[in-house]
């Protein structure tokens, strides 16, 4: 495991993280996303690949708490206030979680920044909400699987990419972009 990716296990106290979880598995309010993370020139690489169908026919669903330029976009906010209170963010830049449905295989979607912030110390927190078989990847190869309660903290400018799950309903995550 390349050594600027940090895994903390176990990261909230179990009863923050069971309130959080039951709030994303039955009150969170979702939105429909076509194109989880198929930017223009990715679409092109991975229908070469022989794998359009990953594209046509991918989705996930979405749930924005934080934007810089909004701020708390989420009136639900405080569902998530413990673990950003635990990051202890110096700026937050977003918040938003992704509730990727199972799939009848694993697909690996494209590798991605979150936030195009060359030359700057932001770091991206990515923290399971599921144990599944899906996983978080890197483009060094390193993959770090899908365990609830798991944070994976890494330097905002490493491409990494998410999967889909085959062994639980939906594969749920938090992605947060922020200065430390």
């Amino acid at each position: 495991m390349a050594s600027n990716i940090q895994i903390i296990d176990n990261y909230l106290h179990k009863d923050d993280f069971k309130r959080m979880q039951h709030w994303f598995y039955n009150e969170c309010m979702w939105r429909f996303s076509s194109s989880p993370t198929y930017h223009e020139d990715a679409i092109e690489e991975v229908r070469k690949q022989g794998l359009g169908e990953d594209v046509d026919d991918d989705y996930q669903f979405t749930c924005q708490f934080w934007t810089t330029s909004q701020g708390i976009i989420m009136p639900n906010f405080q569902n998530v206030a413990p673990l950003i209170k635990k990051l202890s963010p110096a700026i937050l830049l977003r918040v938003k979680s992704n509730l990727t449905p199972m799939r009848s295989r694993i697909i690996e979607r494209p590798y991605h920044i979150d936030m195009d912030l060359p030359n700057l110390a932001q770091k991206t927190a990515v923290f399971n909400i599921t144990t599944c078989d899906g996983y978080t990847r890197f483009e060094d190869g390193d993959i770090v699987p899908s365990v609830e309660n798991r944070m994976i903290i890494f330097d905002g400018n490493m491409k990494h990419a998410g999967t889909t799950t085959t062994n639980e309903k939906a594969r749920v995550v938090i992605n947060v972009n922020y200065f430390p």
